[in-house]
């Protein structure tokens, strides 16, 4: 089917009335055709249905069983076939030759087959009481003997009518039936072998229902059965109504465990035959089962609607032709015709701008809150594994994310081990961060877009309406507030919100440059940041993680061969709360460090070490140097260096105040002879160091902007003097540049020294500038600032500004002197 018109192709025998019937529906009138004389395709435009389902136009194509080519090239561009027979030997080939060449040609398309001149047939009496029975009883002959078993034999029929093209019978409803085969399929929903619902037609039914059911009881009450009814159908109910499906419903359940009864009973007497000493306790049982499986089929005491009974209601109508009514809620939760989610509702299109983060809104926060209070049954602050499963239901389990990062080891649990609240909005806040995608996902399998929808509803304000209206409807409740429902603001009342509502993307993130090295921008619009634990082995990263959800120490080792995530809510200063995510690498530690995309999702950098390891300081030495300095690495855009310019002239580099000539020509036989200068040097100009003191070899040209700390940890423990170079203050105010920052000292036995260090982490994400290495002056042997470029940089601008601010008022008094004169 295109997306504004479907291809009608009818089939069938010679002189079955396929012309007769597209003329009967076109003109409204019966009109005698020549055998061979084939129409030409008919379009007809739509009706005035308002459904978006319905098709702009129908084309009809008539077709001769004579000429085959053209006949089979018509059906495989044909969206349905309309296959017509009109008497016993037209019947006979329906199922003998027809269906039989559908299938060798691989076409799998729906057919409405049609029996045609039905006038033809024994024609009722009115007169005659008795005629008219025996032609009701040839009518369900009819029924019975030729549609039943096609429709037993093949799957692909999915409606069979009775019509005449002469007497205009039936022809409107077995074109309706062609469009709605197309439209309202019915083979993906029900199964006439089985005479049951597909399992992925009921499996959707049960998420609906789950939806549906905003207090978590496990029914329908009446206010949300009718809320259900308009959303689906935008229509009222009828109170009458409500309570005849109710009582079909009911009966229908009666039915059906009346049948399972009468099946127990059978296998009740086969066993007796087989074993007579058991037969008075197998009675007893198959009872005892009976009853117990009435009353649990029952609506309930309170005649609410259960999910076997919302199950039952749709089968009921899928067994009287009105799958429409199924489509109109499947299609209202996004449920396409495979019975999948429409993926552009789950995952909608999204313009992330580059350096931007994605955050939950406030009304996302509010979503889970609402979702953590409505499935935490025992309200004892947790969500257990059970009320977990419930949660997950209308999914398809606990998210992949989650799964590889060990949920719920990743974030807080109360004693119990059950995730709290705190736990909760901080897994989701890391999920939203990491892959908003799985978010949005989760949003709408969550049932997002009735977000203000989401606490008890009473059944109250029941209207009782009496127009006469057939069918599935709901109550127009305008007083929503009054019924118990939760509305997250006044304008999203019985609206839809689309699942990107639930989600804040933050501003780009800015790079700014001093000291000729780029840093990162301050930012007050973030609440996520994401810190990488880096250190050696056994230095106690995975310690402080467990102290940062608030685990108590362990003394058993375990090393960290995957990468593992943990995240928490850190209140700053002056109140406001922000999530923290830290992150140890393991063995992936090297691989990481390399991917400039798993970096540029870094916030800080938290290097930890032992301080009760003399070794271990060395290991985030030969790291930084490693991965985070151009020394060792081939001069690039990123290229830097400290101390005098080379200035770039149409690609030709000459050289002011070089103190060796010898430095030159090593700095361009270190390239091949060939500079590539930063488009961030805004006079395009590298910077070489001519510093002759010991820490030449030392300083290290920084190609990165993320920000460090430093933390020794186990502070409870006897400080070592560490066997490097450098020690970790000396390495950070001389080497690093970061003068105003010394290595942290925490223990996981000092919480306050803990709380410290997570506060300090969120701070310098807010703040990366101060931590970043290289955007402060060096400090020369006396620890003092070396910033000579940058400092006289701006002692000029403020000299300048002086005076031009000192010309300006000189000239207004003399304007006013002259004035005066």
């Amino acid at each position: 089917m295109s997306e504004d018109t479907i291809r009608v192709v009818i089939c069938g025998d010679e002189n079955v009335g396929k012309s007769s019937l597209i003329t009967s529906l076109v003109k409204d009138t019966f009109l005698k055709i020549k055998i061979d004389n084939v129409l030409p395709p008919i379009s007809i435009p739509r009706d005035f249905s308002y459904s978006p389902y319905t098709p702009n136009s129908t084309l009809l194509i008539d077709t001769s069983s004579q000429d085959l080519t053209s006949l089979q090239a018509e059906i495989r561009k044909a969206d349905v076939i309309w296959l017509v027979y009109s008497d016993h030997y037209t019947y006979e080939r329906t199922s003998l030759y027809w269906m039989q060449m559908f299938r060798s040609m691989g076409v799998n398309l729906p057919v409405v087959l049609s029996a045609n001149k039905s006038d033809l047939q024994p024609k009722e009496n009115k007169k005659d009481a008795k005629d008219s029975k025996d032609s009701k009883e040839n009518k369900d002959s009819i029924i019975t003997d030729e549609f039943i078993p096609l429709l037993k034999e093949f799957k692909e029929i999915e409606s069979c009518i009775r019509c005449s093209a002469k007497e205009n019978y039936n022809v409107n409803q077995a074109f309706y039936l062609c469009q709605r085969a197309v439209t309202h399929p019915i083979s993906p929903l029900y199964d006439p072998k089985e005479m049951n619902l597909k399992p992925l037609a009921i499996k959707a039914l049960k998420r609906i229902f789950f939806l549906c059911d905003k207090d978590q009881d496990g029914y329908l009450n009446d206010n949300e059965f009718l809320h259900l009814q308009k959303k689906c159908f935008h229509k009222n109910i009828d109170l009458n109504e409500l309570n005849n499906i109710k009582f079909s419903i009911n009966e229908s359940l009666k039915l059906l465990n009346k049948e399972n009864n009468d099946n127990n009973a059978k296998k009740g007497n086969i066993n007796n035959n087989n074993n007579n000493n058991n037969n008075n306790n197998n009675n007893n049982n198959n009872n005892n089962n009976i009853n117990s499986t009435y009353k649990s089929n029952k609506i309930n005491s309170n005649n609410y609607i259960t999910e076997e009974g919302f199950i039952m209601l749709n089968r009921l109508y899928a067994e009287k032709g009105r799958h429409e009514t199924i489509w109109g809620i499947l299609r209202t939760f996004h449920y396409t015709n495979s019975l999948s989610l429409d993926g552009n509702y789950l995952v909608p299109k999204i313009d992330i701008p580059l350096n931007s983060s994605v955050e939950l809104s406030p009304i996302g926060y509010r979503f889970f809150v609402d979702l953590f209070t409505l499935f935490d049954k025992d309200n004892d602050g947790g969500l257990n594994d059970n009320e977990l499963n419930n949660l997950f239901q209308p999914t398809p389990g606990i998210p992949k994310l989650w799964q590889e990062f060990n949920f719920p080891m990743t974030t807080v649990r109360n004693e119990k081990g059950n995730v709290t609240l705190q736990g909760w909005l901080a897994q989701w806040s890391m999920t939203t961060f990491l892959d908003y995608k799985t978010t949005l996902e989760y949003l709408g399998y969550l049932g997002f877009e009735d977000a203000g929808t989401l606490t008890n509803s009473n059944n109250n304000n029941l209207r009782n309406n009496n127009d006469n209206i057939s069918g599935f409807y709901d109550n127009d409740n305008d007083n929503t507030n009054n019924n118990g429902y939760y509305i997250v603001t006044p304008s999203l009342r019985n609206k839809k919100i689309s699942t990107s509502a639930a989600l804040k993307i933050t501003k780009p993130r800015k790079i700014r440059y001093k000291n000729n090295n780029k840093y990162r921008a301050s930012i007050n619009d973030r609440t996520v940041f994401n810190c990488f634990l880096l250190g050696s082995s056994g230095c106690g990263k995975t310690s402080l993680m467990e102290a940062f959800l608030g685990r108590s120490f362990s003394e058993l080792y375990s090393p960290t061969i995957t990468p593992r995530m943990v995240v928490n809510s850190v209140e700053l200063r002056g109140g406001k709360q922000c999530y923290l995510i830290l992150e140890e690498l393991g063995e992936l530690e090297p691989a990481i460090l390399e991917n400039s995309k798993k970096l540029d999702q870094c916030d800080i950098l938290c290097l930890c070490y032992d301080s009760s390891d003399p070794d271990s300081f060395r290991y985030l030495i030969e790291l930084v140097k490693k991965y985070f300095s151009d020394n060792n690495s081939n001069i690039n855009d990123n290229t830097r260096f400290n101390g005098n310019f080379l200035n770039n002239i149409h690609g030709k580099f000459t050289t002011t105040n070089i103190s060796s000539v010898n430095n030159l020509n090593t700095l361009n036989a270190h390239n091949n002879g060939n500079l590539n200068i930063n488009d961030n040097n805004r006079d395009g100009n590298l910077i070489k160091n001519n510093n002759n003191t010991n820490d030449n070899n030392s300083n290290y040209n920084f190609n990165f902007s993320i920000p460090m700390v430093f933390v020794g940890l186990k502070a409870d423990l006897d400080k070592q003097q560490q066997r490097c170079e450098y020690q970790p203050d000396q390495y950070i105010k001389k080497i690093l540049c970061l003068k105003n920052n010394v290595s942290l000292h925490v223990s996981s036995s000092w919480p306050s020294s803990l709380n410290e260090l997570f506060l300090h982490l969120c701070e310098v994400a807010q703040r990366p500038n101060l931590s970043t290495p290289g955007v402060e002056s060096p400090l020369d042997n006396n620890g003092n600032s070396k910033g000579g470029d940058e400092n006289l940089l701006t002692t000029m601008v403020v000299f300048g500004t002086t005076i031009g601010f000192l010309s300006v008022i000189s000239v207004w008094v003399w304007k006013m002197s002259i004035a005066h004169k």
